[in-house]
């Protein structure tokens, strides 16, 4: 077990920049300034080589994952010969640094070696990949500062910066490819021992060193010295990659939604640039944990300092991670504009290559691909606001509202981008699906008639179940609105996967609708509210603290509840809950969604078990679950046995061609679209949706007459695009 542990440790330092392993880094947020030298290597062109393998599936990503070792790991290796130490991978650049306390001089003379080394390298690698690159460095020198932020579960990021960085990307947009620019200073104490070519600004395209230098190479040998506590640096998805046992892995295509967070109101060369760094970092962590996604990095450049998000990476994709991500981006906003922190916030979705590349020395675990670029673009265009892309808001109209906004025109985008920005959340019975149901008609029929029994005083439980994807929140959604325009009240709660762990956390939502007008809650009016509805109860009113284990409404414990053990406090706030739903449900009738029930834990069904079970008149409850695996809780197959189960079914191919025609906003689709989508999606409708989203995506769709109609001329892998979809929606 030790081994397997110094294995991980070792394979994970090849992660981490030289300057975290040997920092002696504890438990809190730290800087060191130092006076060192940056390089910057930027490749040109490296989007459009990610995007040409898009569609080659498998084959694609196995001969891009070599493309990618192959270049990085040659570069990587240069750098460490040189005793560089290689910061990050930001997109298509790779930073390096030298700290230079004792020798300036000789460590700015071995950068610019470095730089001309990596550019002499590149034609080997151009004959080994037979792909075409080209690229530029750039070298600067000057004050710059290690910083390391967070510590939120104990998470931690790195981020070097300071001018030299901001000179080194200046520097690289002067220089043409194959050259090695360095910034001004730097060149007027290398002029004596270079030659080069003196650009108008000063900076100088350094063609040789004339005195080379050399310099020992401090690196830690394979696990000896290593910190025990590496994974704290790295992210969820890489450890957990690193842990089912591989250095390194293949990469893959994924659909991912992408948030960049630029804040350019932090200037890392103040004195309180470690305290907003961390204000900045750990609101990022907190509202991640909570909405999901991935931290993957955060860095600086030319722009100022940014982060960058990903959703849907593997073991954490889910089907709404546009919805999370948009939710992020606007949570963060609102957090660091408490703080005033100016913020920017691009979001796009779409197919990138996730890999692990480099060499045995240093490795790099990251994204690339259109959809980043693209979010790096609307996230400087959005000047303080959120903009997304089209796609994106299609994925997340079921939770958004959105508006229009003058589309972007940006570098590297060859036509302005339409571009969106998110507005109010939808209310919960509009947020899972917009739209008609297609076919269902039974069912539909079954739960209407029982609102009406309701409404007259009865009761009643439906539990849908069906496979994901399969439309039990798109019904669930339209029951909800069904029963809004009856007038009754709507209170909905979803499980979650990553909250099988909280305890009551479906309940969360359901109480602060039952409290308020949403899930806003504000604490005094809610324990008014709370005390108004059982105020005929001495006892249940004695009982009210125990709403704090499921909603932090601060009530002051009662002697009664002081004296309550954990079993009692359970069974009690289960007969608290259903006085709670026999007074709401004397005034209006009450509609309770409990969503993904698959994902409730124990504590959360038995609470519903408990509802169902009291018979409350005027209550319906509206179960949505997957089939439950052998190891679902008693709790949850009590709670299915006590209401009425309606199975739902892959839809027909007749209903799968109105679905299409639906979304397609056409009259009709013709019988070989149907007969695709229907045949590679098993009348699964959001399969089906997603297909559809992805064969436009292509370009694989044409409007005649009214009609959508299939265009096999090109094929640009449906599959792949399926594959992730298929992903997404398993997690």
């Amino acid at each position: 077990m030790a081994e397997r542990s110094t294995d991980i440790e070792a394979a994970l330092a090849r992660y981490i920049p030289r300057h975290v392993l040997s920092s002696g880094h504890g438990d809190k947020p730290s800087q060191r300034d130092f006076n060192g030298v940056v390089l910057m290597l930027d490749i040109a062109g490296f989007t459009s080589l990610t995007q040409a393998f898009v569609g080659e599936i498998s084959a694609g990503a196995e001969r891009l994952s070599g493309i990618l070792d192959c270049y990085f790991g040659c570069m990587t290796d240069i750098a460490v010969r040189h005793g560089g130490d290689v910061l990050d991978v930001v997109g298509d650049a790779v930073l390096v640094a030298w700290t230079c306390q004792a020798r300036p001089l000789e460590i700015g003379r071995v950068a610019v070696q470095c730089g001309l080394a990596m550019q002499a390298a590149l034609p080997e690698i151009v004959a080994q990949t037979g792909v075409q690159l080209r690229q530029r460095v750039s070298v600067a020198s000057g004050p710059l500062t290690h910083f390391i932020v967070g510590g939120v579960a104990e998470k931690w990021h790195c981020l070097t910066a300071g001018n030299p960085l901001i000179e080194a990307a200046f520097a690289n947009t002067h220089g043409g490819p194959d050259n090695v620019v360095v910034s001004a200073l730097l060149w007027q104490q290398l002029a004596p021992c270079s030659t080069g070519r003196v650009l108008a600004d000063g900076r100088a395209v350094v063609s040789s060193v004339v005195e080379a230098s050399s310099l020992p190479v401090s690196l830690l040998a394979d696990g000896a010295g290593i910190q025990s506590d590496l994974a704290r640096y790295v992210s969820q998805p890489l450890l957990d990659r690193l842990r089912m046992g591989g250095g390194h892995w293949l990469g893959e295509f994924r659909t991912v939604t992408t948030l960049f967070m630029g804040v350019p109101g932090v200037d890392c060369t103040r004195s309180d640039a470690l305290n907003l760094l961390q204000t900045v970092i750990e609101g990022a962590q907190r509202i991640h944990a909570r909405v999901g996604g991935t931290l993957m990095r955060l860095s600086s450049d030319d722009k100022g300092v940014f982060l960058l998000a990903a959703f849907g990476l593997p073991l954490t994709a889910r089907e709404d991670d546009a919805v999370r991500a948009l939710t992020a981006a606007q949570v963060f906003s609102q957090y660091l504009r408490e703080h005033s922190i100016p913020v920017n916030l691009g979001v796009a979705t779409g197919p990138v290559f996730y890999a692990d590349s480099g060499s045995t020395k240093r490795r790099h675990a990251g994204l690339t691909g259109g959809a980043v670029n693209l979010a790096a673009r609307l996230m400087v265009a959005s000047r303080g606001g959120i903009l997304c892309d089209g796609t994106t808001r299609v994925a997340a109209c079921r939770g958004f509202q959105f508006e229009s906004c003058e589309p972007v025109v940006a570098k590297g985008l060859a036509d302005p981008v339409p571009v969106w920005q998110p507005g109010v959340r939808l209310a919960h019975e509009r947020r899972a699906f917009l739209g008609t149901v297609v076919g269902r008609t039974d069912e539909m029929r079954r739960m209407s008639q029982a609102l009406t029994i309701v409404e007259q005083g009865a009761s009643a439980a439906f539990v849908l179940r069906g496979e994901p994807g399969i439309g039990k929140s798109r019904l669930i959604a339209d029951m909800a609105s069904r029963a809004r325009e009856r007038g009754m009240r709507i209170a909905w709660g979803a499980g979650y996967s990553l909250e099988t762990g909280s305890v009551y956390f479906p309940w969360r939502q359901i109480f602060a609708q039952m409290l308020s007008a949403n899930e806003d809650v504000d604490e005094a009016s809610a324990r008014r509210a709370a005390a108004a509805i059982v105020s005929d109860d001495e006892r249940l009113t004695s009982w009210l603290p125990l709403l704090d284990d499921v909603l932090p409404l601060h009530f002051m414990p009662t002697e009664v509840t002081e004296q309550m053990s954990s079993q009692a406090r359970a069974a009690s706030l289960r007969v608290l809950v259903v006085g709670f739903a026999m007074r709401l449900t004397r005034i209006k009738p009450l509609l309770l969604i409990a969503d993904d029930l698959h994902w409730f834990d124990y504590a959360s069904a038995s609470l519903l078990l408990a509802l169902i079970s009291a018979r409350v008149p005027g209550l319906m409850v509206l179960i949505g679950t997957r089939p439950l695996g052998l190891g679902a809780a008693l709790a949850t197959r009590e709670t299915l046995a006590q209401a009425e189960l309606i199975e739902l079914d892959a839809l027909s191919p007749a209903e799968v061609g109105v679905l299409i025609s639906g979304r397609m906003a056409v009259m009709q689709a013709s019988h070989a679209l149907v007969e695709f989508v229907s045949s590679r999606t098993a009348g699964n409708p959001f399969y089906a949706e997603e297909l559809m989203l992805a064969l436009r995506t292509a370009g694989q769709l044409e409007l005649v007459d009214g009609e959508a109609r299939l265009c096999l001329a090109r094929n640009l892998g449906c599959r792949c695009l399926m594959s992730c979809a298929a992903s997404s929606s398993a997690a």
